[in-house]
């Protein structure tokens, strides 16, 4: 028994990566048994970005509308195959941009994240000053964090950001760098639903946000604050009853979407929505917009008022489905990413003795530059 539980153990960590947000599959083959879709760890971030893709394009085939009338590249090579949706293999330029937040050098042939950011590709994971594209605290000279309220419109500015570049890069017919873009822009959204880097509220106060963790080493003068370890098992995205693994075993051997839809943690179902609604609007501002630039004012307003702070307007999206049901209740229905609730002071202070500031205003879109695309 002993023996059976280490090598289930062993099974299990050898698949974890030690990065950020939601698992991603790491660049080596597990030795023992690479099946990232009954471990539950090599298949993270992709997995949702996956099913989240086939979600948007069943409820738009209700209406009558095909992404592929907009490229084929928004919906290719999504297939998970055996072990799990894997952004490090996967040719499709969505999941790439998700799997490339967390493991950019890999993906540099493709789109120079780092560069992007105008920081080097070396200890991206622990830089301090981009913590905030996994939705974790930056952490400022002195070991000062970065106020919770700061980094969530700093999330929130990056969100509206790649959004606007990816846009423009769509417009002038860089199609892979754009939706790589709106793939980055999909992991943060994610990360903000992980248990290792937010702590959210339930579902009767919309799931809202109320603390924001930080990365790395325990500070002695952050014991307060919720923090993300090097390796985290809360960023595991699978339901884990033995129930749920024999489930997700046979839909390995015949390919069911439903079971690997509903073998997903609460946290990675939210995640899912939450990615469904922002490719819901980005999918169908450019269905509106064929023939022009990113209207930065325009986009902006879009994310704020109809995804950080509201609802798409689409009952089947913003309930997380590819139909209608009824008789599922709407999801957030006052939006993924409202940061007003969260604390604005510098140290860690309890968030009802936090004082707010003014609302931050989104960074204006800058161009993207030359050698972070490719054609």
């Amino acid at each position: 028994m002993i023996k059976l539980k280490f090598l289930l153990l062993l099974v299990t960590t050898s698949f974890y990566a030690p990065t950020f947000a939601f698992t991603v599959a790491v660049p080596v083959k597990n030795p023992i048994l690479p099946i990232g879709f009954l471990a539950g760890t090599t298949s993270g971030h992709e997995e949702i970005t996956r099913q989240t893709l086939i979600l948007l394009n069943n409820h738009l085939k209700t209406k009558g509308i095909s992404l592929d009338e907009l490229s084929p590249e928004i919906l290719a090579e999504k297939d998970a195959g055996f072990s799990g949706a894997s952004g490090l293999n996967s040719g499709n330029s969505i999941i790439r941009g998700n799997y490339a937040t967390d493991l950019p050098n890999v993906l540099t042939d493709h789109f120079n994240l780092p560069n992007w950011y105008h920081m080097k590709i070396g200890a991206w994971n622990t830089n301090p000053d981009v913590q905030f594209v996994h939705f974790l605290r930056n952490i400022k000279p002195g070991e000062v964090l970065a106020s919770q309220q700061e980094t969530c419109f700093e999330a929130r500015n990056t969100i509206i950001k790649s959004t606007i570049d990816g846009l423009n890069l769509w417009h002038v017919g860089n199609i892979r760098s754009a939706l790589f873009l709106v793939g980055h822009a999909t992991h943060t959204i994610q990360d903000s639903f992980s248990h290792a880097h937010t702590k959210r509220s339930d579902a009767e106060h919309n799931y809202d946000l109320l603390n924001v963790c930080y990365y790395g080493n325990r500070r002695e003068t952050h014991t307060k604050t919720c923090r993300h370890h090097f390796i985290d098992f809360r960023d595991d995205i699978w339901m884990g009853s033995p129930i749920d693994i024999i489930k997700r075993i046979f839909a390995l051997i015949i390919p069911s979407e439903e079971i690997r839809e509903d073998s997903l943690k609460e946290t990675a179902t939210l995640a899912r929505t939450a990615s469904l609604r922002y490719l819901y609007l980005v999918t169908d501002y450019l269905f509106k917009n064929k023939d022009k630039p990113a209207n930065p004012a325009e986009v902006t307003n879009l994310l704020t008022d109809q995804l950080f702070e509201g609802r798409s307007g689409n009952n089947a999206i913003d309930k997380g489905l590819a139909a209608e049901d009824e008789s599922n209740q709407l999801v957030m229905p006052r939006g993924i990413m409202s940061c007003n609730a969260l604390g604005s002071q510098d140290d860690h202070a309890p968030l009802e003795e936090a004082h707010f500031t003014s609302i931050l205003q989104p960074k204006a879109a800058e161009k993207s530059s030359e050698d972070s695309s490719v054609n």
